[in-house]
């Protein structure tokens, strides 16, 4: 969309509401006919009804409608001024079933310390959340209960069994009334977000679109509980139960019952290792001099001792120890190899991902076998076994999809087919010399003599005269190519005359363009492996010790790594030496279609550079990131810069598993930033209890929408009800929410202003934590 909000910016909405609410319906149509004198029965007949059902979850949400739980599930961390929320791909979803009014959602967060919860029968309460498992018909008959209350108008749907599992939980009548929110403060716990997802895992799939329901209350820190206080979050159903949220409401009975759609516990204390900013900094602890960290230190290769991996002056005696330190800063690694003369030593590896930038050093012929690739170092005794390891990757991973190798073969066959008829077609109207081929190529002709070659029989075509708008006054140019060659008594082959003619550059430039829609799947599969896609990941990584626990790791992409795998890829569906011969002539058609095709593999319109100047492709960098951040924070924000302070495109970036993050770059990048998600952005206060207020005036000169007006507005004193629940009653002059908007109004010399749900939701977003990595920079989060 041409309106979506750049990198980095985000919008807030107020809601989004369903086109019809969630619930039973049905449709009646009637007709009337008059002056024919029908009875009434007979008018009967001509009604119709037909029920139909607008589906929304109701006892049960799915698992996948969940983008994030904030803070993290099973996270611990100092997240006493901040407030729980939970994030939701779909947008409408809190809309979606109706309350008693159309802009008032459904679905809250409800905090909860221990003991205000009360167990179920001990078979069917977890213990940790204390969730109740049960169906929709026992829930529904908690009705009958003398002392539990459920809405007795709440209505189980017509596609909702009495069998489907859904889990609820209990409650004392009191705990219900201090921290359930009231009805008119709903609205002000739930908005919608917009945002650019290009900068996070799998972005470019998603729609930028989310719904966010945040907690009314802070959670609990006990100072002398070291393993920090557990606190549990329910994501529950208010269907109904709109007469128990007004003021000063009073349960009918003793205990209330709340479906729990979501649920998850964190546990708070008063340092923040766990937390976002602890995370980032635990990230390079051990890499930090001083209040900066080394780069070195923080290169994807074994760690390189105390020397910090800086080349030591050898004895001139330990060429040997100096090529093994060489190597090991270079990013290889020794591993057991068997040779065939049945030894056994070891041999350097170095996957794709290089601590330093490769020098490029394509071979003079492509690598048809493993063995072709094996370097020998005869100083050392020893074998280089990454390309070959690249190769035989390569070939499985072309082997593994049966798809992959017909496409290949049928490339190959078209290949050789159009070749075999133009040079036919030409050496039998004696233009297949370099002279002709040249003269064909400036004049444009070469395409259409391969077109014309393709029309029919060739014994029909050679009689036909040279192709029109060359020149005819030569008359050696329309004897064939082997009378050339036997007046001129060279005795050359009709295979080498055959060869130098597809060796040509005009020639493989009307093959490729002729082929090119052929191509175009085999490219895309190709993109997507030299972007490291279905490469196992020890190939990437061949030594844990390279990616410890809670560390990044930065690297380059080794273009020759990826052009062995791509040899042996090719090398599938290779059945003569013709095939060799024409793999040989494509190889270089075949890369260029593939790396461009890497470079769409994750853009969009608008998206940043993804060429040099020049128009080739730029060459690819990133990082691993092994961290429970990627756990706790899908929607972790990744973007880089090169040294110009230009965005760089994202090639790829992707969790490989709960805890690792590869990101590839399109360019090296001078600065790379990870922030807090979005979509995720924290609410709360700062050190001081307090919240800094920000403008809401798109329009307004000097405090644009968002910017803050350095106006800190106390929460934690003067706004909290006992547990640590945010009074906000936005009906009252001393709630919160009309605090807000008045100190906003002083601010900005207003008026009048009025402060709707999103624009509450920006007041109490806290300024996203983020770490930049950037050589010499001190390391801390802005």
């Amino acid at each position: 969309m041409s309106d979506e909000p750049r990198q980095g910016q985000i919008r807030f909405y107020d809601h989004d509401l369903p086109g019809l609410p969630a619930g039973n319906y049905k449709v009646t149509v009637k007709q009337s006919v008059q002056d024919i004198g029908m009875t009434a029965q007979e008018q009967a007949l001509l009604t119709a009804e037909q029920p139909f059902i607008v589906h929304a979850p109701q006892f049960a949400i799915n698992p996948s409608e969940i983008h994030s739980l904030v803070p993290p599930a099973g996270s611990t961390g100092k997240f006493a001024d901040e407030l729980p929320h939970l994030v939701l791909n779909t947008r409408v979803l809190p809309w979606e079933r109706e309350m008693s009014g159309p802009k008032i959602p459904w679905l809250a967060l409800l905090l909860f310390q221990e003991g205000e919860l009360l167990s179920g029968p001990a078979d069917r309460t977890d213990a940790e959340t204390l969730a109740i498992r049960s169906t929709a018909g026992e829930f529904m008959g908690l009705k009958n209960s003398p002392d539990v209350y459920v809405p007795p108008d709440l209505v189980r749907e017509a596609d909702v069994t009495d069998g489907q599992t859904c889990f609820y939980i209990q409650m004392d009548a009191g705990v219900f009334r201090s921290i359930t929110p009231q009805l008119n403060e709903l609205p002000y716990l739930t908005h919608v977000r917009e945002l650019n997802t290009q900068d996070k895992a799998a972005g470019h799939e998603e729609d930028g679109w989310y719904s966010v329901v945040t907690g009314n209350r802070f959670p609990f820190a006990q100072e002398t509980d070291e393993g920090g206080s557990r606190n549990i979050v329910h994501l529950v159903s208010l269907e109904k139960f709109d007469d128990l949220l007004q003021p000063g409401a009073r349960p009918p009975k003793e205990k209330i019952a709340l479906l729990s759609l979501a649920r998850w516990t964190f546990r708070c204390r008063p340092d923040s290792k766990e937390d976002f900013a602890g995370l980032m900094h635990r990230l390079v602890a051990e890499e930090m001099s001083g209040s900066a960290y080394d780069p070195g230190a923080l290169l994807l290769r074994l760690p390189q001792g105390a020397d910090g991996g800086e080349e030591r002056t050898a004895p001139q005696d330990d060429a040997a120890g100096a090529e093994a330190r060489k190597r090991l800063r270079c990013g290889y690694v020794p591993l057991p190899f068997h040779i065939r003369s049945g030894e056994d030593t070891f041999a350097w590896y170095r996957g794709p991902l290089a601590p330093v930038r490769p020098a490029p050093f394509p071979p003079a012929e492509p690598l048809l076998t493993a063995d072709a690739a094996l370097i020998y170092d005869k100083a050392n005794g020893l074998f280089d076994s990454s390309l070959a390891a690249a190769w035989q990757i390569g070939r499985s991973l072309a082997l593994s999809d049966a798809t992959f190798g017909s496409l290949l073969l049928d490339y190959r066959r078209r290949c050789h087919r159009l070749t075999d008829l133009l040079y036919h077609r030409l050496e039998a109207l004696g233009l297949a010399d370099a002279a002709d081929l040249k003269e064909l190529a400036q004049s444009g002709l070469m395409r259409e003599a391969l077109l014309d070659a393709m029309k029919g029989d060739l014994l029909e075509q050679i009689p036909e005269p040279p192709l029109y708008g060359l020149p005819q006054d030569d008359p050696p140019r329309n004897l064939s190519a082997r009378r050339q060659l036997s007046q001129a008594g060279t005795g050359g082959s009709p295979v080498a005359a055959l060869q130098q003619f597809l060796a040509g550059d005009e020639v493989k430039e009307a093959v490729a363009e002729l082929t090119r829609d052929d191509l175009e799947p085999i490219a895309l599969w190709l993109a997507h492996k030299l972007l490291l896609y279905d490469v196992p990941f020890y190939y990437l990584v061949p030594e844990e010790r390279m990616l410890p626990s809670e560390s990044i790791r930065f690297f380059y992409l080794d273009s020759n790594w990826l052009d062995a795998m791509l040899d042996g890829m090719l090398a599938v569906a290779m059945h003569s030496s013709r095939d060799s011969f024409t793999y040989g002539m494509t190889k270089g058609t075949i890369r260029a279609a593939a790396e461009a095709a890497a470079q769409t593999v994750r853009t969009r319109q608008g998206d940043e550079r993804s060429t040099a100047p020049g128009g080739e492709a730029l060459p690819l960098a990133g990082f691993l990131l092994r961290s429970a951040a990627v756990s706790g924070w899908p929607g972790l924000a990744v973007r880089a810069f090169d040294a110009g302070g230009l965005p760089l495109g994202i090639a790829r970036l992707e969790r490989l598993s709960s805890s690792v993050l590869l990101a590839l770059f399109r360019g090296i990048p001078d600065r790379i930033e990870l922030s807090e998600p979005q979509e995720g952005f924290q609410f709360g206060l700062n050190e001081e209890g307090e919240i800094n207020l920000r403008s809401v005036l798109p329009d307004r000169s000097g405090s644009p929408f968002g910017s803050e007006l350095n106006v800190h507005l106390p929460v934690r004193d003067r706004h909290l009800r006992p547990g640590r629940i945010l009074d906000l009653r936005p009906d009252q002059a001393d709630g919160l929410v009309q605090q807000s908007a008045d100190a906003i109004k002083q601010a900005l010399e207003l008026e009048q202003l009025t402060l709707n749900p999103s624009d509450f939701a920006l007041q109490m977003v806290k300024s996203p934590e983020r770490i930049v990595f950037q050589p010499g920079m001190a390391v801390k989060p802005q």
